[in-house]
């Protein structure tokens, strides 16, 4: 298993994600902004890498809930300046 440090977390029901929403991701220089169906609901700054492949994680820590969830699309682009 990897190590990774999070950044931020959020907790509460305005967090949740839900069948049908819009989980987006940002990065640029050192901003990482994540959106839930086009709303800023979490931002960061790290200047431990200068590039690499980020990722994404959901339910961290909560129990037996993440069990049965999961991205039924996917897409990526990159942008270069």
């Amino acid at each position: 298993m990897a190590d990774w440090t999070p950044l931020q977390q959020h907790t509460g029901a305005q967090y949740g994600v839900s069948d049908g929403d819009l989980v987006e991701a940002t990065i640029a220089g050192n901003a990482i902004k994540g959106y839930l169906n086009g709303v800023e609901v979490i931002s960061a700054t790290d200047d431990t890498y200068s590039a690499g492949n980020p990722g994404i994680e959901f339910n961290y820590g909560v129990g037996p809930s993440n069990v049965d969830f999961g991205l039924s699309y996917y897409e990526v682009d990159s942008y270069d300046d």
